[in-house]
């Protein structure tokens, strides 16, 4: 898989390329306990066979609500922090599944705590 910042559309982008079955781009965060949503502009684009499917997501959930954007799209994904002792080290990814091409927007990211 190629994982690289560069431009698309205008647009500065983490860009995701693979053959399949999938590849993602992570980070990791600290956050305390509550209800998070991470959001961001997204496009995809086949290699061959179908458009694939990317989605945001965190360490540990499964691979569902993804889309097939081939346009820029938002995608999002609502999570939870369970009340601990501290704050948890969370691993948060842009996936995709499928052979293709990917692109998320990086201004287009957003990590918003809610109430």
């Amino acid at each position: 898989a190629v994982h690289a910042r560069t431009t698309k559309d205008g647009r500065e982008v983490w860009h995701v390329k693979a053959p399949g079955p999938f590849a993602a781009l992570g980070c990791k965060v600290t956050l305390s306990a509550g209800r998070y949503r991470l959001t961001g502009r997204a496009r995809a684009a086949p290699a061959g066979g179908g458009v694939p499917s990317v989605m945001l997501r965190h360490f540990g959930t499964t691979f569902a609500g993804e889309l097939r954007p081939v346009n820029w799209q938002e995608i999002g994904f609502d999570f939870q922090i369970a009340e601990g002792p501290a704050p948890e080290e969370v691993d948060l990814f842009f996936e995709m599944r499928g052979s293709g091409e990917a692109w998320l927007e990086i201004a287009s990211l957003r990590l918003i705590k809610l109430k």
